[in-house]
């Protein structure tokens, strides 16, 4: 059996992947932000990057500011969860 969707101005209305509406992304991001923030003086430590605290959370800012501009809450709940998956590789560097 196969799912309609409602058409909206021409276009079919897809599922969302995990966000139900722009804040509930919004603090996906944020919380995601902050937990690689918080781990940044552990990274360099750890794998004694050949960079300082600050120049790497400028790049975290960077990074994430790349994609200031994505409003579809099915881009971003896959941003998110691709950057996940880079840490859960971190952790097992």
């Amino acid at each position: 059996m196969s799912k309609t969707y409602k058409v909206v101005n021409g276009l079919k209305r897809a599922k969302p992947i995990m966000s139900a509406n722009p804040s509930e992304a919004k603090a996906r991001v944020i919380h995601l932000y902050k937990a690689w923030y918080k781990q940044i003086p552990q990274m360099v430590q750890l794998y004694k990057l050949d960079v300082t605290e600050k120049e790497a959370y400028a790049k975290l800012r960077e990074e994430f500011a790349k994609n200031k501009h994505v409003t579809d809450l099915r881009v971003i709940d896959l941003l998110v969860v691709k950057v996940k998956q880079m840490e859960i590789c971190w952790k097992v560097l």
